[in-house]
């Protein structure tokens, strides 16, 4: 992992936070889709005032190549959207107007990007545990529960072996 940093979203710059968010509404096209939560500045604003930890932006040397995104929740809200009770900019409504570090007891692995030719070296892993340890850390209620809505097959693999890793329970959202 020579020459990658692993910044939270408030270490990071401006001009880095913009980038980011051009590569993931590139790749995750949430403008096209309402029911997703949307990528954009006011979003990244609040994360990096609220729950910086939460987001991890990797960078290789200068570029930005990465990041990993989760949310803290509640076992309550964490069922409706596995459940398909709710969408996901619900449940990013719900975290918002619901949930802090005081009553979180699961954790949403909401968005993990990696550019493709850096993809394979473990920084989605790295990214996630570290922001898992950090939330952790703040938590007052014992963490039981991860859960995902997966993008893609990476994605499953990676909610896996994250879940694995820090001993949770998993649970996914079906396609």
């Amino acid at each position: 992992m020579k020459y990658y940093k692993f910044l939270i979203s408030n270490q990071a710059s401006e001009k880095d936070v913009k980038e980011l968010l051009a590569m993931l509404e590139s790749y995750f096209k949430t403008h096209d889709d309402p029911e997703q939560m949307q990528i954009n500045l006011d979003g990244a604003h609040w994360i990096g005032e609220r729950i910086p930890e939460c987001s991890i932006i990797i960078k290789h040397k200068d570029e930005v190549v990465g990041s990993t995104f989760i949310m803290p929740c509640t076992k309550e809200i964490m069922k409706k959207f596995v459940s398909k009770e709710i969408n996901e900019a619900e449940l990013g409504e719900e975290i918002k107007n619901k949930v802090s570090y005081e009553n979180m007891d699961a954790i949403y692995l909401c968005s993990v990007f990696v550019k493709p030719e850096h993809r394979n070296k473990g920084l989605a892993l790295k990214g996630t545990l570290t922001s898992i340890e950090k939330i952790s850390k703040k938590a007052h209620k014992e963490i039981e529960s991860l859960f995902y809505w997966a993008y893609s097959e990476e994605g499953k693999r990676l909610a896996n072996k994250v879940a694995k890793s820090v001993k949770l329970h998993l649970y996914a959202r079906p396609a």
